[in-house]
């Protein structure tokens, strides 16, 4: 679809119209702001010589890769461990296909966002003025990608990992506002647009369906392709993954 929606995409020139056209979410109802502001970048440079475009989706890959070093450092992991977990996410074949294709350079911006704010959240121990930074950059990942609204999920298992009784209000308190930020976009994002969204509740088993096969996907990266089909799963599928997030918070209660 690079060719439908980058080669063929009419709004890639800077303007204003154009900028309140992608932040209220285009036709789909979804907001992909900042993928769009790079691409008007790679346009305004050169056109669609697609050089451009690649050397700036691979610049974010980089900048994410540098983020995983820095977040595995934090946990005083030794420098050449930290290097080959950078490495390996480096050369996944689930990253280096988002790489590839141009439309998902939304999954480097915001995956490059989440990382970033990650290591900032955890260096808030250090020093409070972290924090904001680590929340402004959760903030553009989710200009970046819808996908990101459940980052303060990770926050959270984060937390959970290391809290002591005495410490919940602290920990309820940092995490509040990555929560906020969250549901005010799925709200945002929410409204029907006629002949593009579906039902809110279809939304939802969507999500429940996607998040098992990207970690699927993550952890045994084969039958990947270059153009997914868009899975919208039926009601017949409602009782099985809702069993399974069932198990999976049953599991996380039992280990905490």
């Amino acid at each position: 679809d690079d060719g439908l929606i980058i080669a063929n995409e009419p709004r890639l020139s800077f303007s204003w119209d154009n900028f309140l056209y992608w932040l209220k979410g285009n036709d789909s109802g979804q907001i992909f702001l900042l993928p769009f502001l790079s691409f008007m970048f790679d346009h305004a440079l050169g056109g669609l010589n697609p050089v451009l475009f690649h050397a700036q989706s691979i610049l974010w890959h980089m900048i994410a890769c540098v983020g995983v070093f820095m977040c595995f450092t934090l946990f005083r992991v030794k420098p050449w461990l930290a290097f080959a977990f950078a490495l390996i996410y480096a050369v996944h074949p689930q990253k280096c296909e988002s790489v590839c294709w141009i439309l998902e350079r939304r999954d480097l911006i915001f995956g490059a966002f989440c990382v970033w704010s990650f290591y900032f959240y955890v260096k808030a121990d250090i020093g409070r003025r972290f924090l904001p930074l680590s929340l402004g950059l959760f903030a553009l990942a989710l200009l970046s990608k819808p996908t990101a609204m459940a980052f303060p999920a990770v926050l959270c298992a984060f937390e959970l990992s290391r809290l002591r009784a005495s410490e919940l209000k602290t920990a309820a308190l940092r995490l509040l506002p990555f929560f906020a930020l969250s549901v005010a976009l799925f709200f945002l994002t929410a409204h029907p647009v006629a002949g593009a969204q579906k039902p809110l509740a279809l939304k939802l088993l969507s999500v429940a369906h996607n998040c098992p096969w990207y970690l699927t996907s993550f952890l045994a990266p084969w039958k990947l392709l270059p153009i997914y089909p868009l899975v919208w799963p039926d009601d017949s599928s409602l009782p099985f993954y809702f069993s399974l997030w069932a198990l999976l918070a049953l599991l996380v209660i039992g280990l905490f």
